[in-house]
């Protein structure tokens, strides 16, 4: 799903500037930009083997908004030894954002940024004191769980259970057990759609009542399945509310989303950002168009206005952005939290 949304936000911004070429107001250097997709079905030797063929098939060495943790550590090497530039990937693994890793930009803050905004932003709001975290014991899940930890610390704070889970697994009862036993105040979701779906399934709703509960990642079946069972959920996001904000650039958006009929999500949202400032930057490049001169526009941003957005490079991370967003509900303005890399 969430590959899905970013596809159509990523789609939709592409036709825009395709259509555009050759008129006043747009001409990306005029070239046409070709879209080309593969499913790796969040399988990590298969992206490899989708990094291949793009490599030597299809000849290309720009990755655009690739999705997931596992599945960009799969390729590494590809982007280590310089035969692909990749651009704002969609994860928020801090694998990703050191400063030796220079064929690649990242746009939104980390996973950790998210937890440590969401676990502040929780124990402000509620006074909460227990914790529970269910976590993806890899890459993913781990370092929001540090982060959240060093920020109990910092309160004083050192009422919490942990609770991982194998990436693939299907069975929960253990998990729902040792949360139910640990009788949290606010439970802390590191972890995918499906795997917490099951894991409320197991706790059942009537265990969730009165508990605060948060998420660093707004995959819609997982929102639409709380939303179902009236199971209210603070969520962290990269983006603003891609429903009513009054940002240029999501005023934009919702226009293309709405000539192609596709609906307003924040992956979606994410995947026409990051789309929209690859072209922008493509319609500054003088002469032919090489990965290294794409680079260098990025790595040149010094509080670079965008359309309602402020971008700065940051050299230790490969970031351009340095806030992030807390979900408080569909229709309203969301917290904004700028964050440090």
């Amino acid at each position: 799903t969430m590959g899905r949304q970013i596809k159509r936000g990523m789609s939709a911004r592409i036709r825009e500037a395709n259509w555009a070429m050759g008129t006043e107001e747009m001409g990306t250097n005029n070239y046409h930009i070709k879209l080309i997709i593969y499913n790796d079905d969040y399988i990590p030797h298969l992206a490899r083997k989708n990094i291949k063929r793009l490599v030597e098939k299809d000849k290309v060495d720009i990755i655009l908004c690739p999705l997931g943790s596992p599945t960009l550590s799969a390729y590494l090497d590809y982007v280590k030894e310089g035969k692909i530039l990749v651009l704002f990937p969609v994860t928020g693994s801090d694998l990703f954002r050191k400063k030796d890793l220079v064929n690649l930009i990242n746009w939104r803050a980390t996973y950790s940024n998210e937890a440590r905004s969401l676990i502040n932003y929780v124990i402000t709001e509620h006074s909460t004191q227990h914790f529970a975290f269910f976590y993806q014991d890899d890459a993913y899940g781990r370092g929001s769980l540090k982060a959240v930890h060093e920020e109990l610390k910092k309160r004083g704070i050192t009422g919490w259970t942990d609770v991982p889970y194998l990436r693939g697994s299907s069975e929960f009862a253990k998990q729902a057990e040792a949360i139910k036993l640990a009788q949290p105040e606010a439970i802390g979701f590191f972890s995918t759609a499906l795997p917490t779906e099951e894991l409320i399934r197991q706790m059942g709703v009537e265990f969730l009542v009165n508990k605060v509960l948060f998420d660093i990642l707004d995959e819609l079946p997982l929102h639409l399945f709380t939303k179902q069972r009236g199971i209210e959920m603070y969520w962290g996001a990269a983006v603003p509310n891609p429903r009513v904000s009054q940002l240029e650039i999501v005023k934009e958006y919702r226009q293309a989303m709405d000539r192609n009929n596709y609906a307003y999500d924040v992956f979606s949202l994410e995947g026409y950002i990051g789309t929209s400032i690859f072209i922008d930057m493509l319609q500054k490049i003088e002469g032919p168009v090489t990965r290294e001169k794409i680079k260098q526009q990025f790595e040149a941003f010094n509080n670079y206005q965008f359309k309602g957005l402020t971008l700065t490079f940051d050299p230790e991370t490969r970031t351009i952005f340095d806030s992030l967003w807390i979900e408080t509900g569909d229709d309203e303005e969301w917290v904004k939290e700028k964050v440090k890399h």
